[in-house]
């Protein structure tokens, strides 16, 4: 996963591509072709030069404000939050944290975007997180 970040914000992310391949149950009976079951391979472009670019539209959009009243001296914060804090350099302030939480936003819930898709839904989602909750998902 690679990611290009413009300050904190993801814009977006590229991933190595997949092909479809046909897998065998190895243990139990002979399946038939209504159960063979296709899982994804990566597949090594490194011998091809040709890049596909695919737009994917992310449905989901969750917003979390971190609930974190805590007062943190200028030398005092914690190194796995300092990353995350935007602090005001002259008066030591600091803003309040939000969170684009994609966590449970898997794959197979993104929409491929091409020349068939003509309208799109998107649930906006606002709301508190806390401190303990948003360190487990980062």
């Amino acid at each position: 996963l690679k990611q290009h970040l413009e300050g904190r914000f993801l814009l977006w992310y590229t991933r190595q591509s997949q092909k479809q391949i046909k897998r065998r149950v190895l243990l139990g009976g002979v399946p038939d072709s209504s159960e063979s079951q296709v899982t994804p391979e990566v597949v090594d472009d490194s011998e091809d030069d040709s890049v596909e670019w695919l737009a994917y539209w992310k449905p989901n959009i969750t917003i979390n404000l971190i609930a974190d009243f805590t007062q943190y001296p200028n030398t005092g914060i914690p190194p796995n939050i300092a990353p995350h804090l935007n602090v005001d350099p002259i008066t030591g302030n600091y803003y309040p944290t939000i969170y684009f939480n994609e966590f449970w936003l898997l794959r197979d819930k993104l929409i491929a975007l091409n020349e068939t898709v003509t309208e799109l839904t998107l649930n906006l989602e606002v709301g508190p997180i806390s401190m303990t909750k948003w360190q487990l998902f980062m």
